[in-house]
């Protein structure tokens, strides 16, 4: 196997890991629910369901969802995202 081949497929790679992480983002937005609510059960208060979407980030545009998966591998914050 040559090094560029090699080098080909190692970024085919990360296209195919990076359109397969936006996609389920997107899909995950698009879909009716909340993850809170199914987490928490459909008789959660109030209190208790905005909690858990702050925890989770649920509360932010995508994008701030996105990068806050991504800062256990990045030590950049976006300030429009706390």
């Amino acid at each position: 196997m040559t090094r560029g081949y090699l080098i080909r497929r190692l970024l085919a790679i990360l296209l195919v890991l990076v359109i397969v992480t936006f996609a389920v983002f997107a899909i995950t937005a698009i879909l009716p629910g909340n993850a809170a609510i199914m987490i928490l059960g459909e008789y959660a208060t109030p209190d208790a369901v905005a909690a858990l979407q702050r925890q989770l980030h649920l509360d932010q545009p995508g994008t701030c969802n996105i990068t806050a998966g991504s800062r256990a591998f990045s030590c950049t914050e976006i300030s429009a995202c706390r």
